[in-house]
């Protein structure tokens, strides 16, 4: 193991050990029932999907160091560690499996992610937790119950709050962002209405903190995106926790903290913004897809008026747009002739450079990375010599549909002719994230095809450049791709390549 790496697990640990004590400082107690927000579960479950399960360790540490400093005994201790390193391991395969993008850019990202919290990981946690504590003579049976649900509710509501701010934060600081600053600017107010609400003023409705605060979030939601409100979700969380903490603030009446107001305060601070976020998100990426994909279409249906003199040679022509709604019978067909490849049924050229463009604002706008990927079929051509081109063209439209399997549900594939295509990867959250794509796609690949009794063996070299880090136009981003794409077959066979600007001095 090296030093780097030993470096990050004592960071992971030390990171899940101070964020646990605070968790426990900002608990909210009221009868036998105390609300711990444990926020070192979001920072576990955002680590090892960021660095991967090479980083478990840490998060064992972390949970080691934090059980024994709070007095229970070694051998619980031990156990607790090992459940919730079990825990973020679970949620690590559970997230790849579900093809979750950590951009958390879409409803489905961001509801998948609080489902696989609430209903998978902290059950298994809770369950597993209280068990060993009450194997352990430290929970009375009485109280397992309610042990049980604010362990459950706790971790859950820790991780909700927390990991996708790291998440989306990450993504931003994973390439430049001039806008980043600004973001934070707009916190400080947000964080100065959070101090006057629950240490200056007298509010005792949860209803009216929520229309206080609610309309600041939305507002942030859809101008500043996931990570900013996010952030500022957790920052109103923090105050909120700790002036309850204190006995101060709406969710305090004579003294008693009013556990149901504040977790539905917290709860429903949380999910609305992250919600907002990832709504607005896919609305302006919808309205931007539908509107190039519009202007891509009549860009290329056109009528001309010819103007002929006297010798019947054209002096002038008259282009005008036709109304392509009014061919209501035709207009499926024009589409699939203009934008779609007849074998494989994929995009063509023309779609893909308008998906790519899309994807390239998307990426400016909400600071992640796309991948450029262009994918060529090694052995096609004996495949075509010795099976014919009939069973070549089967073999294209199985290795399509293989493609666009394997593929994520923001990703896009085109064919570019011939046995090549172009693969564009959207949100990633880094470099390492398009590695294991671009192996699952040559593994795929890869699997011999049985066509007619007959077995067709191919396999697939890919060139990549990324985006912004090669803040290149359409066209030489294309290029590139496809530079790197010959520099992987000189390499090996059935392997990918990341292009190197020094490349273009070679081919």
């Amino acid at each position: 193991m090296s030093w780097g790496k030993i470096t990050q697990i004592l960071i992971v640990a030390l990171l899940y050990f101070l964020s646990g004590k605070a968790s426990f400082f900002f608990s909210v107690s009221h009868s036998i029932v105390t609300l711990v927000v444990f926020t070192a579960e979001g920072w576990a479950l955002a680590a090892i999907i960021l660095c991967g399960v090479s980083i478990w360790p840490g998060i064992f540490l972390g949970q080691l160091l934090l059980a024994v400093n709070n007095g229970l005994p070694l051998i619980l201790a031990l156990g607790i560690s090992t459940v919730n390193s079990l825990e973020a391991i679970i949620g690590l395969k559970l997230f790849k499996g579900f093809h979750l993008d950590p951009n958390l850019a879409s409803i489905r990202d961001i509801s998948g992610l609080q489902i696989l919290i609430f209903l998978g990981l902290q059950p298994f946690s809770a369950t597993c937790g209280t068990f060993i504590l009450w194997m352990g003579g430290i929970l009375p049976t009485s109280e397992y119950a309610n042990a049980w649900f604010s362990w459950w509710f706790g971790n859950a509501l820790g991780q909700i709050l927390l990991t996708p701010v790291l998440l989306s934060l990450f993504s931003q600081f994973q390439v430049k962002n001039n806008q980043l600053f600004k973001g934070f600017l707009t916190l400080l107010p947000l964080v100065g209405l959070a101090w006057l609400v629950f240490f200056v003023t007298e509010i005792d409705s949860v209803s009216t903190t929520f229309a206080i605060f609610m309309p600041l979030l939305v507002f942030m939601a859809v101008r500043q995106g996931m990570a900013m409100v996010t952030l500022g979700t957790f920052l109103i969380a923090s105050i909120t926790l700790y002036a309850t903490h204190k006995s101060m603030g709406p969710f305090v009446i004579n003294g008693k903290a009013q556990l149901v107001d504040l977790n539905i305060f917290l709860l429903g601070a949380i999910m609305t913004a992250q919600f907002v976020a990832a709504l607005f998100s896919e609305l302006k990426d919808r309205e931007n897809q539908l509107q190039r994909l519009s202007t891509s279409v009549f860009d290329h249906v056109q009528e001309a008026i010819v103007i002929l003199n006297s010798e019947r040679e054209i002096v002038d022509v008259n282009h005008s747009f036709i109304e392509i709604t009014g061919y209501t019978k035709n207009e499926e067909k024009l589409l699939q002739m203009a934008l779609f490849d007849p074998l494989t049924g994929l995009p063509n050229r023309r779609l893909m450079c308008d998906r790519l463009t899309q994807e390239m604002y998307k990426a400016s706008r909400n600071n992640h990375l796309i991948a450029i990927c262009y994918l060529d079929l090694d052995g096609f051509k004996k495949v075509n010599d010795t099976l014919g081109h009939e069973v070549g063209d089967r073999l294209l439209i199985e290795i399509a549909a293989r493609l666009k399997a394997c593929l994520r549900s923001g990703d896009s594939v085109a064919r570019m002719g011939g046995d090549e295509f172009v693969i564009i990867l959207s949100s990633l959250s880094g470099e390492q994230q398009c590695y294991e794509i671009l192996q699952r796609i040559i593994d795929v690949a890869n699997e011999p095809v049985l066509i007619d009794s007959q077995i067709a063996s191919v396999s697939v070299s890919i060139g990549f450049t990324l985006y912004p880090q090669d803040n290149s136009d359409i066209k030489t981003l294309i290029r590139h791709a496809d530079t790197a794409m010959y520099c992987a077959k000189k390499t090996g066979k059935g392997s990918y390549y990341l292009f190197d600007p020094d490349q273009e001095r070679v081919y």
